[in-house]
């Protein structure tokens, strides 16, 4: 065979007759064609370009010509309106790359504000721009720095790499937001590993361009300024507002003004699993698509493996492994919790009865059983009071003896739970992120009992989260969600269809839905009314509706949609409420979801949302927090347990464990540090009793609380009773009440003359949103002196000064946590806003030199919601003081004989007896107009929304699906979104 030279000799040879000019032609046509094409699009760009600059010119006549260069350049390729008069211009001489380097023209980054078109909000952005005799003539590298569709950015500033504009939202204070364009504060990330710091490097150049990344701050103003300059100076920005100035640095130091400054939100990093971190990476650059293609066969793949290679008894063995090291064995099996005084024939309702597994590959030992956490170092188990947690595991696939569903029971009376959004996302439509910590502050933190992972991330579906009044992602139609209402109670519901009219509570206040978006702001407020402090939205629910997966879903995640395997085999995790009024979490190992779905039935589940999946992402941790200085716990596991200063809290050390051994769990301990991503996280209540009260000369009885005797026992404590010696001489005793607001309801007592309530009662529990529950009778009654000018029930002006001593008894209108202060005035009337008073009583703050009869005095337990009061026969205010003193109460007021009488407990309704605490003469008294307490009716969870319906896949799909913010780089839906 020839070489390929000679064929080619050889053919121009046959041709050579026709001659070398034929090609020429040919060739020269070619060219000219090419020319007169590029020529056309030159001239058609230049007169596009012309156009653009002409407009941006007009929109900003004092701009300068590179600005308006560059405002018709980005117009051109990328459709945005710049802000020719919004334009700063930084350093370019990093991070360039190979061609940039060879690129003769000048480099330059601009930071500038444009919107998606003339009137919509501008977010600001940066660009990498090649300019040639000062003229911008390329652009690349164009990133959103702020993606805040619901806010406007405007009024920028710069000097060199320093850059600072304010963040705009119609009807609240400003955020000014300054940024270094040099790149991030090293501190940031010093103490990362050197793969962590590689990882941040690829991240903050999808983010901003930049290997460096950059240095944020957010300034929020406490109010609407008269006017707002902002300028630099050696890379401190001021800040003035026409009423004074703010000086900030970028570490986030207010050196002046800082009555002026509502908060200051400085750059945070969190550290990602290096599994999810890829993904998120390669998916921003190669799409979803091929990410969930690549997941799913890697998830079937590892699944027949297993089913090949596992038999039963390794796969049991492994389990059995998993669950060694979870409780002490010789606790566990002996533990037995004693109820407290007066509660021994009160049934608690925790924990639940056991579990009768399948019995599908044989019964393990302890399979099924409700098994109490009892590991002292890392699970909070308080004296008097049932264990914390219950926890238990089932195997429910039939096919699969590897597969196991651990679970773990909480009793929300006692627990609360609290959505939390990610430091990286979800984004609110102003562009705010979460802290993505468990606050700091001690009622929090030295009670953080548990952390777990939250729903999808945002990119995969933007299900709503909503936090501490603040939205990132409002609730999607027929989406199931999980509440924390005011008061610590958690609520369960659906949220209903576009075009259904809201109401939160059968007979509450309604939201009118807009079909056409949704107003995030007037939404934000509606919750906020209701009660509502957080929630937490994913797919449609497992359980509800008195069924299993209600809407018939049939993808719930992890793979491509239009392959046939809908439910692969993972890792999945989900949220439930039982039909025994408790919360779990279950977490499936090598489970699909038929397996998952078992093992929720089994436990009872009456509510039910399927959470985060696959491994690594999901994951739940106990926690205990204690002094610093607190002996470690010897023998850590690796991995599966761990102990640690808590960040930002130097004074405190935490200890971590996971839920089973071998939980694969993305940099473990996850939930003590900075979240990415949203989660939840569990807070030890502090219920009723406080601790005994030590009485001076008091007996082996005296301070101790009980229930023993009242009208009314619950479990938890709605009130507690206890006595002891008023005096060291021990011939005279003080008594001694404590209610928990939360548990007990207070209302206005029938007036004298009539049985009915007056007419201006507050509402009662059938005129609104509290038919959620309902009030028993009321067991206890506190008896004001009628006409006394320092008793004061709502009516007309308020005869209170705002220094004046006073005990506040107000009655929630959503019944979710009544209110009971003991506040001086000014400070009451701040907390009270417009909740319906019962009753407020004018005192005197007490002491050990206090003169005069007291019917009472009333205290209050810094930063606890508890109310105390005490009582004496003979009415002398030193003994009350030194018992409230005793209790824990640091705000002590004393109420006059001469403006009240007493308390009173009351047994059976209507005209049953009455039994006052010391004076005689309230057994036959007239009710006038007494504060009568009453045991709340709502339990600790509420189903709510239910007047959403059942429909069909066709219905809810399609607003499933759509998008407002997070658009996947294959997804291009229209966003629907309206927002503030």
């Amino acid at each position: 065979m020839g070489s390929w030279g000679g064929w080619i000799r050889g053919r121009l040879a046959e041709r050579e007759h026709r001659g070398h000019g034929v090609y020429l032609v040919r060739l020269g046509g070619i060219l000219v064609g090419l020319a007169l094409a590029v020529a056309f699009y030159a001239a058609a760009l230049g007169g596009r370009l012309a156009d653009a600059e002409a407009e941006a010119r007009r929109r900003a006549p004092g701009a300068a010509e590179r600005d308006v260069g560059l405002a018709a350049l980005v117009k051109v390729r990328y459709g945005l309106d710049v802000d020719a008069n919004a334009v700063a211009w930084v350093g370019a001489d990093e991070d360039l790359g190979v061609a940039t380097l060879l690129d003769p023209s000048e480099q330059r980054r601009a930071v500038f504000a444009a919107s998606a078109g003339p009137e919509a909000a501008r977010d600001v952005f940066v660009a990498d721009v090649a300019l040639a005799d000062d003229t911008p003539v390329r652009i690349s590298q164009l990133r959103n720095l702020t993606e805040s569709p619901a806010a406007d950015e405007a009024d920028l500033v710069a000097a060199g790499d320093l850059v600072a504009f304010v963040r705009w939202v119609a009807g609240e204070p400003p955020t000014v937001i300054a940024l270094d364009m040099a790149g991030q504060d090293a501190s940031l990330t010093e103490s990362w590993p050197a793969i962590e710091r590689w990882k941040d490097a690829v991240t903050n150049f999808q983010e901003v361009g930049r290997f460096s990344g950059m240095q944020r701050l957010e300034v929020r103003l406490a109010a609407v300024p008269r006017e707002l300059r902002l300028s630099w100076a050696s890379a401190v920005l001021t800040v003035d507002t026409g009423d004074g100035r703010v000086v900030v640095d970028l570490l986030g130091r207010v050196r002046e003004g800082a009555a002026l400054v509502a908060g200051v939100t400085p750059t945070t990093k969190a550290i990602r699993g290096h599994v999810a971190w890829a993904v998120d990476t390669a998916r921003e650059w190669v799409g979803a698509g091929p990410i969930e293609t690549l997941e799913y066969f890697a998830f079937r793949f590892a699944d027949e493996l297993k089913q090949a290679t596992v038999s039963t008894d390794e796969a049991t063995a492994e389990i059995e492994r998993s669950l060694a090291h979870t409780r002490p064995a010789e606790l566990a099996g002996s533990y037995h919790f004693e109820a407290p005084e007066g509660l021994e024939d009160v049934d608690l309702g925790w924990p639940p009865p056991d579990i009768t597994p399948p019995g599908l590959h044989g019964r393990m030992a302890g399979e099924g059983e409700w098994t109490p956490m009892l590991d002292d170092d890392f699970v909070l188990n308080e004296a008097g009071a049932p264990p914390t947690f219950y926890t238990t595991f089932l195997r429910t696939d039939p096919e699969r003896p590897f597969s196991v569903v651990y679970a773990v029971l909480w009793d929300p009376r006692r627990a609360t739970l609290h959505p939390s959004g990610g430091s990286i996302e979800p984004k609110a439509a102003t562009g705010e992120t979460s802290t993505g910590m468990v606050p700091r502050d001690d009622p929090t933190i030295r009670r953080f009992v548990a952390g777990f992972n939250g729903g999808f991330q945002a990119l995969h579906g933007e299900f709503g989260l909503f936090q501490d009044g603040t939205m990132y992602l409002p609730p999607k139609a027929w989406g199931g969600m999980v509440f924390l209402l005011r008061g610590g109670r958690a609520a369960v519901g659906t949220w209903p269809g576009p075009d259904e009219t809201v109401a939160l509570y059968a007979g509450g206040a309604t939201y009118e839905q807009d079909p056409d978006g949704v107003n995030e702001k007037a939404l934000e407020e509606w919750f906020g009314e209701q009660g509502v402090v957080s929630f937490r939205q994913n797919l449609t629910p497992l359980f509800g509706h008195g069924q299993i997966n209600p809407y018939g879903r049939k993808w719930w995640g992890s793979s491509p949609k239009d392959l046939d395997d809908p439910n692969p085999v993972t890792v999945r995790s989900a949220i439930c409420w039982t039909q025994r009024g408790h919360m779990g979490y279950f977490y499936g190992l090598s489970t699909n979801l038929d397996a998952l779905v078992s093992a929720m039935e089994l436990a009872e589940c009456r509510y039910g949302l399927h959470l985060d999946m696959n491994g690594g992402n999901v994951g739940w941790e106990f926690y205990r927090v204690v002094d610093a200085g607190t002996p470690a716990s010897s023998g850590m596991r690796a991995g599966f347990q761990a102990e640690g200063e808590v960040p930002g809290r130097t004074d405190l050390r935490f200890r971590a464990r996971g839920l089973f051994e071998g939980m694969d769990i993305f940099r473990f301990p996850r939930y003590v540090q900075r979240e990415p991503r949203d989660f939840f996280y569990l807070v030890l209540e502090e219920n009723l009793p406080t601790p005994d009260v030590p009485f001076e000369g008091g007996g082996e009885e005296d301070g101790k609380w009980s229930q023993r005797g009242l009208p009314a026992r619950s479990y938890p404590p709605a009130m507690v009773f206890t006595s002891g010696p008023a005096d060291a001489s021990g011939t005279a005793r003080v008594y001694l009440l404590a209610l928990d607001p939360r548990w007990m309801a207070v209302s206005r007592g029938p007036a004298a003359s009539t049985d009915a309530p007056s007419p201006e009662d507050p509402p009662s529990p059938e005129d609104g949103p509290r038919q959620a529950g309902s009030e028993g009778s009321p067991v206890a009654a506190f008896a004001p002196v009628a006409g006394s000018p320092a008793v004061w029930r709502g009516d007309g002006p308020a005869p209170f000064a705002a220094d004046d001593a006073v005990v506040v008894l107000a009655r929630d209108p959503l019944g979710l946590e009544n209110l009971f202060l003991v506040e001086r005035w000014a400070d009451a009337q701040a907390r009270l806003g417009g909740w319906p008073v019962v009753l407020v009583l004018r005192g005197e703050p007490l002491s050990e030199a206090s003169t005069g009869a007291y019917a009472g005095a009333f205290g209050s337990i810094a930063g606890k919601r508890f109310l105390l009061y005490a009582e004496a026969g003979s009415g002398d205010g030193p003994a009350l003081y030194r018992a409230l003193r005793a209790a824990g109460a640091e705000r002590i007021v004393g109420v006059s004989r001469s403006d009240a009488l007493g308390w009173v407990f009351l047994y059976g309704s209507g005209e049953g007896e009455r039994r006052p605490l010391t004076r005689p003469e309230l057994s036959t008294a007239p009710v006038d107009g007494w504060a009568e307490f009453s045991p709340a009716g709502l339990p600790a969870v509420l189903e709510v929304l239910q007047q959403t319906q059942v429909v069909a896949p066709g219905v809810w799909n399609p607003p499933h699906t759509r998008r407002i913010r997070y658009f996947r780089t294959d997804d291009q839906r229209a966003r629907p979104l309206r927002s503030y």
